[in-house]
């Protein structure tokens, strides 16, 4: 039996790494890996501005339900996540408002158990 790898400090909740589950995340239809990224792309239509830097990297988990909870973004520049409005320029807001629009998941599982996984993506314009 595999255990989760650990308790998320965002949501509270005991998550599995991807290279712990048997079914990875499904983002409309796809693995994540196929699906989120274009999803997000298509939705997120950032101001150009040389501020804003041209790769991130954003972490969530998709919990039992189905659900993508927890957001955060890093920013090269920046050693840790970020989650809080208090620590977020407008950039990272509007990537973070972005991610939590997509909610078209199916959890991953475990032994035909539906699991809470946490997903790291990094995105490059």
């Amino acid at each position: 039996k595999r255990y989760i790898s650990f308790r998320d400090h965002i949501t509270g909740l005991g998550v599995y790494e991807i290279d712990r589950v048997d079914t990875l995340p499904m983002c409309n239809g796809v693995p994540f890996t196929e699906g989120f990224l274009p999803e997000f792309l298509r939705r997120f239509h950032p101001e150009k501005s040389d501020d804003n830097p041209y790769q991130f990297s954003v972490r969530f988990v998709i919990d039992k339900n189905g659900n993508l909870v927890g957001s955060r973004v890093k920013i090269p520049s920046s050693q840790f996540y970020k989650s809080s409005d208090k620590q977020l320029s407008a950039y990272e807001r509007h990537v973070l408002e972005t991610v939590n629009q997509i909610q078209n998941w199916e959890p991953g599982k475990v032994d035909g158990t539906p699991v809470n996984v946490v997903l790291t993506v990094p995105v490059i314009f």
